[in-house]
């Protein structure tokens, strides 16, 4: 197909579109089962090419199918004929449909260099479910992976335009009118996107978000954990390819010597080192790594590939913003950036990547700090305690519904339209007029106690304290008296004992005298 004129793909493309082709839902589930037959049978070649083109590790490349081939079997079991003609027999009998989704038009996929098999095929399937016809675009640089793509496509459907390279077709194809594009998150295809919005300023723009990824180690944390992860994620040929590599690593200054310790030995032998005198997630030696005061990147003493930046705590949260934005680009060493806090962490992601969010975040710490992480930090998605394979290779574009084993949905690729039936009118009458919903809303119910400003709760529970301060101090006051008044009870009891024996001895007395 790279030497069809782009020309001819575009009008095929719309052709297939105003002929219908994909309107049966039949149809298009023939189409995924037969994509994913193609990629079971040809998925060894598929997973060599990832690994020999863009350097990927075997695990990374079987992940990448994995998310592929399931992303095809959810599509094809949520394709149903029958659920089709259930919504047509409703609206024949005079039903009403409020969720009625129809395909959004034709739609151009541009594949991405760091991920070209999954940034083609994973749109591509969801736009085939939704009954958009489909110019997909693989990525120039991986000339195999290319070829791959245009095979599997051209094997598996009989409408598709499928383009191999770029500058000679996108050229011409941004300048047509298309209803939604997905394209990678790189700078340079700006321009494109600007093309296609003057075309169509109603496209619908599907693409990653542009901010940068972190990693935070907090000291809560098992270190020997997240090193091991963390050596995997930014091992040789994982790094470069894709905005999801974390560079920057964000780690707690109480832990910063332990763990810089772990990661340089494991990226220099492959080996966890042994670390005495300290614990995972605790304090290294039980002092805190003092500040260097340089605000300067400096090399790690355990590894050439690490370095450190040297923070000092003078430093002002703005300068220090700037410096770490700039270390992304600034050197090829992931780079270790200590942190004060959990705050700190959080605030620093959000300055840098503002106004983007951040495409993943990997956090490593307990499930409380983890839980703090994923809320207050302004990413798309959030890992705790490890880094899964395709989270460093799926793209995820930034949509209501994406997940990372499901990137994209049909409704990415449609629209909704409702159906609805009004009634006919009898001879000679007129529709009736309007009138206001005279319904009212409940109340809504507040609850007595946290209705109230944290002000007056403090009152109340100042109050409630008192009170059983209070009520506790009376009880104890009743049992002291309680236990006195019986004390005394019983003293009184014993003497009038005592008493009435000694009465009784006298009287017997008087008596032997009188008898004597």
């Amino acid at each position: 197909m790279a030497s069809v004129s782009p020309e001819r793909i575009y009008a095929t493309a719309q052709g297939g579109l105003l002929e219908g082709l994909l309107e049966n839902a039949q149809t298009r589930k023939g189409q995924i089962y037969a994509l994913h037959a193609w990629l079971k049978e040809h998925s060894k070649v598929l997973v060599e090419s990832l690994c020999i083109e863009l350097g990927w590790s075997k695990d990374e490349a079987v992940e990448d199918m994995n998310t592929i081939i399931h992303s095809a079997e959810q599509l094809y079991y949520s394709l149903s004929l029958q659920a089709d003609l259930r919504v047509e027999k409703s609206v024949k009998k005079g039903g009403q449909v409020s969720v009625h989704p129809r395909a959004s038009g034709v739609a151009l996929i541009v594949g991405s260099p760091r991920s070209p098999l999954s940034s083609v095929l994973l749109p591509f399937l969801s736009a085939l479910a939704a009954g958009c016809t489909t110019i997909s675009v693989p990525a120039e640089g991986a000339k195999k992976m290319a070829e791959l793509i245009s095979q599997c496509l051209t094997d598996t459907t009989n409408h598709q335009g499928v383009v191999v390279g770029h500058s000679q077709h996108l050229a011409y194809l941004t300048s047509q009118h298309f209803d939604v594009v997905t394209i990678p998150a790189d700078a340079k295809y700006d321009d494109l996107i600007h093309r296609l919005i003057r075309a169509n300023p109603s496209i619908r723009v599907l693409r990653p978000t542009r901010g940068k990824t972190f990693a935070i180690v907090d000291r809560s944390g098992d270190l020997a954990s997240a090193a091991v992860h963390l050596h995997r994620a930014i091992s040789a040929g994982a790094f470069w390819r894709s905005f999801r590599s974390p560079k920057v690593l964000l780690v707690d200054e109480f832990v910063l010597d332990e763990f810089e310790l772990r990661l340089g030995q494991l990226i220099a032998t492959g080996a966890a080192p042994a670390v005495n005198g300290a614990r995972p997630g605790g304090k290294a030696n039980g002092q805190a790594k003092p500040a260097q005061g340089s605000g300067e990147v400096r090399s790690s003493k355990n590894s050439s590939k690490i370095a450190v930046f040297d923070r000092p705590d003078e430093m002002s949260f703005e300068v220090l913003r700037d410096k770490v934005s700039a270390l992304f680009e600034a050197t090829d060493k992931v780079v270790i950036v200590p942190t004060t806090s959990t705050e700190n962490s959080i605030d620093l992601i959000n300055a840098v990547n503002h106004p983007d969010l951040a495409p993943v975040l990997y956090s490593f710490s307990n499930s409380l700090e983890g839980e703090y992480f994923s809320k207050f930090v302004r990413a798309q998605q959030a890992l705790i305690n490890g880094i899964k394979p395709n989270s460093l290779t799926v793209e995820v574009p930034v949509t209501p519904t994406a997940t990372l084993d499901l990137p994209y949905s049909v409704s990415d690729f449609s629209v909704n339209s409702p159906v609805y039936q009004v009634k006919p009118l009898g001879k000679g009458k007129s529709p009736k007029s309007s009138v206001l919903v005279s319904k009212t809303l409940k109340k809504v119910k507040r609850s007595p106690f946290l209705g109230h400003s944290f002000f007056e709760r403090g009152i109340v529970l100042g109050l409630v304290m008192v009170l059983a301060g209070a009520g506790g101090s009376m009880y104890g006051a009743i049992l002291l008296g309680k236990r006195l008044l019986g004390r005394l009870w019983c003293q009184t009891v014993i003497r009038m004992t005592k008493g009435y024996k000694g009465s009784t001895g006298s009287a017997a007395g008087i008596l032997q005298s009188q008898d004597g």
